[in-house]
């Protein structure tokens, strides 16, 4: 993959927070992998304080997870400004927040 945006949507290497917006994301565990190309390709050096042996850690494992569902709300301009007041008043009334307080999208995967 390639951190490129096409049509405007940042790519899945974009930085979440850049979205201006809350993202969920579910996931279910497929498999795990010890695979030295991937462990290669994700290794990020600053990842030895909790690996000492580095990618050669017995300890270091990757997951493979699924995505099952996204959810995303929108929290950019007006829309987070809207949602502060509405949160506001939901914690001072010790309510529930509706969800219809920001724009929210579902997608089953």
């Amino acid at each position: 993959m390639h951190s490129q945006k096409a049509a405007g949507r940042p790519s899945a290497h974009e930085p979440v927070s850049k979205l201006r917006a809350t993202v969920s994301v579910g996931m279910q565990f497929a498999r795990e992998t010890r695979d030295p190309e991937l462990l290669q390709r994700f290794w990020k050096e600053d990842q030895r304080v909790w690996f000492e042996k580095g990618r050669d850690d017995p300890r270091l494992v990757l997951l493979e997870l699924t995505p099952t569902y996204a959810e995303y709300w929108d929290r950019a301009g007006v829309e987070a400004v809207r949602f502060a007041i509405a949160e506001a008043k939901a914690i001072l009334n010790r309510e529930t927040l509706s969800g219809d307080e920001a724009r929210h999208a579902k997608l089953d995967l």
